[in-house]
């Protein structure tokens, strides 16, 4: 055995060494700190050895970068030797979170000298070890792990990697033993928002009538320049137990006519509702568990077919982060059933902002006789609000006649209204017309006329007021129109008789107005 005199320098030598010593460590120190910059950007550890001057370096890189919560992530580790000296007994070990598990192909580790090398430990502290690695030499593991499954609040998977060498060839020893670590957090895409459970529903409000030509095209025709509309509410629910979030689950219904009606116009779209992409598209940003929201659409009735309403919920574009359309996407159908005529003596329609129709009819009287007789009234073009105008009609007959040589009194009750409150049309001294100001339809069949040759251009129509005081009503070009409330704008004759009995056909009046009000005839 040598003594340790022979290892022991000549003092000169032991000054050079110094010397020399000092200028390796500044130099060793600036690698280092070089090292470290990269650790901080690049997911790497590094550390000086203390022993035989070996230094190391750790380095992690993940693939997909970021991960996906519920699938597989690979990560591959690298033990670099950076020093100039050869190291030994090199090992490398990867600690995961408990539970942890591989997928296939499993762990694999690789040595830059060729050598074999083979993984081992369980997958929470896969290992892998090398007997030497010379200068720049590397051993690397490729790990990949099962990513955890999306939770509230989100996992992490974090790696805490350690790398070990000697520079004792007889194997490790702890006085001459080196170890560098670092920890590596796996980065994760943020989850895509689970698809909510959906329940679209759609009720027909009202029974709907065709729209009619024009009177221009049909003048015979005593509904003829009346546009109605299909009324349809549309109910979103969140059948599911949690929550549907407002910010990550954002979602539109988009209301279409499958029959080709035109959609018209919408109310009650209020939060967790709000205005979509388009006009027949709604928002829907947030439904607690087991909540609902509703609002109502509008569709013009065709003058002949039919008319169907289909709701579509379209999940997942408008999500945060956005992802595919559910497939198949949560919707319903509403098929209108078309009326003959509107319920019997009386009716109540929502008429969108674009103005349009609303009619009742009646076929009894106390004399019985059959009808028919009808009302309809037209609303003008109005501002868009959170509500829209609702049309109620209702038509009862009197137990006898307006006047004594005229047949039963017809009444017409025309309640028009916004939020249950009358509306007044057109402003001041504003003179009426038939395009801003309610108008008015009301028509008696040849039946109702008792067969008497009654002439509509003598006939008298009254107005009652709420206090039941009732007042003549006047053709409109013997009146005030900047001052009047209402006026007989047309009489229209399209009665047939025969020996001075009718026999056939209608009489009709068209009647402008400012406001509600029980109109007889």
């Amino acid at each position: 055995m040598m003594s340790s005199e022979m290892h022991r320098p000549a003092r000169g030598s032991e000054r050079d060494g110094k010397r020399a010593g000092h200028v390796r460590d500044r130099s060793t120190l600036s690698r280092w700190a070089g090292a470290l910059c990269v650790a901080a950007a690049m997911g790497i550890g590094a550390g000086p050895a203390s022993a035989g001057n070996a230094t190391m370096q750790l380095s992690v890189t993940q693939s997909p970068n970021p991960a996906t919560y519920g699938a597989s992530a690979s990560y591959v580790v690298t033990l670099t030797n950076i020093s100039n000296n050869t190291i030994n007994n090199v090992g490398l070990t990867i600690n995961a979170p408990a539970g942890a598990a591989t997928v296939a192909p499993g762990p694999t580790c690789v040595l830059s000298t060729a050598l074999p090398c083979a993984v081992s430990g369980p997958a929470t502290a896969v290992g892998a070890s090398g007997y030497q690695l010379p200068k720049n030499g590397t051993l690397t593991i490729n790990v990949p792990y099962y990513m955890p499954a999306a939770a509230s609040p989100l996992p992490t998977f974090n790696l805490n990697v350690t790398g070990t060498s000697s520079n004792n060839a007889s194997g490790p020893n702890p006085a001459a033993y080196t170890t560098i670590t670092t920890t590596y957090i796996t980065v994760f895409a943020p989850p895509p928002p689970v698809y909510p459970t959906v329940q679209l529903t759609i009720t027909q409000d009202t029974p709907v009538l065709y729209s009619q030509p024009s009177c221009a095209a049909a003048p015979t025709n005593p509904d003829c320049g009346a546009t109605y509309y299909g009324q349809y509410t549309v109910m979103v629910t969140n059948t599911g137990s949690t929550p549907i979030d407002p910010s990550t689950q954002q979602f539109e219904v988009e209301v279409t006519s499958p029959t080709g009606a035109v959609f018209a116009d919408s109310f009650g779209c209020q939060s967790p509702c709000a205005p979509g992409s388009a006009s027949n598209k709604f928002l829907i940003s947030g439904l607690g568990a087991g909540g609902s929201t509703s609002f109502t659409v509008l569709f013009t009735s065709p003058q002949s077919g039919s008319l169907d309403v289909k709701a579509v919920a379209n999940l997942g574009p408008l999500f945060s982060p956005p992802v595919a359309l559910e497939n198949p996407a949560p919707y319903t159908v509403a098929s209108t059933n078309f009326s003959a005529d509107a319920p019997l003596g009386s009716y109540a329609a929502d008429v969108p902002s674009t103005g349009g129709s609303s009619k009742a009819r009646n076929f009894s009287n106390p004399q019985g006789q059959t009808g028919p007789y009808s009302t309809r009234t037209d609303v003008p073009k109005y501002p868009k609000g959170n509500s829209p105008v609702k049309i109620s009609l209702l038509l009862t007959p009197e137990t006898s006649s307006c006047s004594p040589s005229s047949p039963v009194c017809l009444d017409s009750k025309i309640d028009v209204q916004v939020d249950g409150v009358a509306i007044t049309l057109g402003g001041p001294s504003q003179a009426l017309n038939g395009t801003d100001f309610l108008v008015i339809t009301m028509v008696r069949d040849w039946t109702t006329l008792g067969k008497k040759p009654s002439s509509v251009f003598n006939a008298t129509v009254w107005y009652t007021d709420d206090a039941g005081n009732r007042t003549n009503v006047k053709d409109c070009g013997s009146v005030d129109l900047t001052i009047a409330d209402r006026c007989i704008y047309q009489r229209i004759d399209m009665t047939t008789s025969a020996k001075g009995v009718v026999t056939g056909g209608y009489v009709k009046f068209i009647i402008w107005a400012r406001h509600n009000g029980i109109i007889s005839w």
